[in-house]
C-alpha cells in the first residue's frame, strides 16, 4: 500500500518533493517506493528530467486505476471510522420547512438523543453528497434521482389556498370556487399552480391573476395578516388552520411535481447515528401524514 500511494502521489504532482510532503516521508523514500514498483513490474513509469518527470503510457493508464482504487479504498475506511466515530450528523434543511415542521421536532429528539451532535445548514436543493458535507437532506425538488444516493418523499407537496377568517368572510363565497377569480392571490413558484387547482374545481381554461412571492415564510405571512389567498403546502399549514390563523375556504389541494425530499447517501445506511435519525425522521412524516388524512376525515 505504501508503494501504491507514493506511485499515485508522484503521478498527482508530477515530482517526487511535493509527492513527499504530501506523504510526510523523504523524498529518498518515494523514490524507493517508485523504483521497486518498476522492477516489480518490469516497465518504465516516469520519464524523469532534472526538474519534472510525466508518467509514460504504461504509468499513465496504471496511475488511473490505482489512484481509482485507492480512492474506493478511502471511502471504504471513511465509512467504517464514521461508524464508531462521534455522532456528529450535518443535515441540509429547506427553510420553510426547517421553521415550520423540522426544528420544532428536532428540539424534542435531542432531548431523547443527547449524545448526538446536529448541525443545520439551510438550503431549497438538495445536496451533492459527492461535494458537500451533508450526511441528510431534506429539500424542495422533484424526485432526486442520482446513482447511490437513497430519496424518499417525507412530506407531500400539496398546495392549497389558505387566508385569514376575516379575509374569507369578506371575500370568499364558501360555495362558489370562482370567488377567488375575484381575490387578491399569491404564489411562491408558478401561476400555473393556481390554474392547475382552479382545474381541479371544475374550472379549467382560467387565467388567474396572482402576485409571486418567492419566500414561503412571507407568503405564510401575508395570508396571515390578511393581504390575499396564499397557495401554500398543506402540510406545513396545519397548526395555523388548527389555531384559526389561517382557514382553507375549500379543501381540495393539487399537487404540482414537487415535495419534500429525505434524500442521503446509500453507502452512509449502516451509520448507527443516521440510522436513528432516520427511524425519527420516518416516524414524524408518518404521523404529519396521519394528521391530514384525518383533517380530510373532518372535512368531509
Amino acid at each position: 500500500m505504501s508503494t501504491l500511494r507514493a506511485f499515485a502521489a508522484v503521478g498527482r504532482h508530477g515530482g517526487f518533493s511535493r509527492a513527499a510532503a504530501e506523504l510526510r516521508i523523504s523524498q529518498s523514500a518515494v523514490s524507493r517506493h517508485v523504483a521497486a514498483l518498476e522492477r516489480d513490474l518490469e516497465c518504465r513509469l516516469f520519464d524523469r528530467t532534472t526538474r519534472h518527470c510525466t508518467l509514460t503510457d504504461e504509468g499513465r493508464a496504471l496511475h488511473h486505476e490505482i489512484s481509482h482504487g485507492l480512492a474506493q479504498i478511502d471511502r471504504g475506511i471513511a465509512a467504517a471510522r464514521n461508524a464508531t466515530a462521534d455522532p456528529v450528523l450535518h443535515i441540509s434543511v429547506a427553510p420553510f420547512l426547517s421553521a415550520a415542521w423540522f426544528t420544532p421536532r428536532l428540539l424534542g429528539f435531542l432531548r431523547d438523543n443527547p449524545d448526538l451532535d446536529i448541525r443545520l445548514t439551510h438550503a431549497y436543493s438538495p445536496p451533492d453528497f459527492d461535494v458537500d458535507s451533508i450526511d441528510i437532506g431534506l429539500n424542495w425538488s422533484l424526485r432526486p434521482e442520482r446513482p447511490g444516493i437513497v430519496a424518499e418523499p417525507l412530506l407531500s407537496g400539496e398546495l392549497i389556498p389558505v387566508c385569514s377568517p376575516d379575509y374569507a368572510r369578506a371575500r370568499i363565497d364558501p360555495d362558489d370556487p370562482a370567488s377567488l377569480l375575484r381575490c387578491e392571490l399569491f404564489h411562491e413558484f408558478r401561476t400555473e399552480d393556481w390554474a392547475t387547482w382552479f382545474a381541479r374545481q371544475s374550472l379549467a381554461g382560467v387565467t388567474p391573476t396572482s402576485q409571486q412571492i418567492s419566500d414561503t415564510g412571507a407568503l405564510r405571512q401575508a395570508a396571515i395578516a390578511g393581504q390575499g389567498v396564499a397557495l401554500l403546502f398543506r402540510a406545513l399549514v396545519q397548526d395555523e388552520i388548527s389555531n384559526g390563523q389561517l382557514v382553507a375556504p375549500f379543501p381540495v389541494a393539487v399537487t404540482c411535481g414537487e415535495a419534500y425530499w429525505l434524500t442521503f447517501p446509500a453507502r452512509q445506511a449502516r451509520r448507527p447515528a443516521l440510522k436513528r435519525v432516520l427511524r425519527w425522521l420516518r416516524r414524524e412524516a408518518a404521523a404529519t401524514a396521519q394528521r391530514l388524512r384525518d383533517t380530510e376525515g373532518a372535512d368531509v
